[in-house]
């Protein structure tokens, strides 16, 4: 493979959803002093994606019954299709119940 097929491209984002933005890697002040680090708008998002991640995890395991006392947010996403999926499979191979166990309709 020659040299020029190996040069990075612009990729399209996995999630048409987000916006992409520069990197800005340089020499910036943070709370440790100058550091080599990405921008703040960058780590800004990184954060906030990170948190939508945290929160529809934490939505999917609510749905699934794994956290004996969920405590429901304002911000809490409802749980993803593919979960939604496997809870129904769940009871369906207990057939169709959840004994009526748990707030969310926890499976154990």
């Amino acid at each position: 493979m020659d040299r020029a097929s190996c040069t990075a491209t612009s990729t399209p984002p996995v999630d048409s959803t987000h916006e992409t933005f520069p990197l800005d890697h340089g020499f910036h002040e943070t709370d440790q002093g100058t550091r080599y680090t990405i921008g703040l708008l960058v780590r800004t998002e990184i954060i906030d994606r990170v948190r939508q991640l945290n929160h529809q995890a934490y939505a999917d395991e609510v749905h699934l019954g794994l956290h004996k006392k969920a405590t429901k947010h304002p911000d809490m996403p409802p749980p993803s299709a593919e979960v939604i999926k496997k809870r129904k499979e769940q009871l369906a191979a207990r057939g169709g119940s959840d004994f009526g166990e748990g707030a969310e309709g926890a499976l154990f």
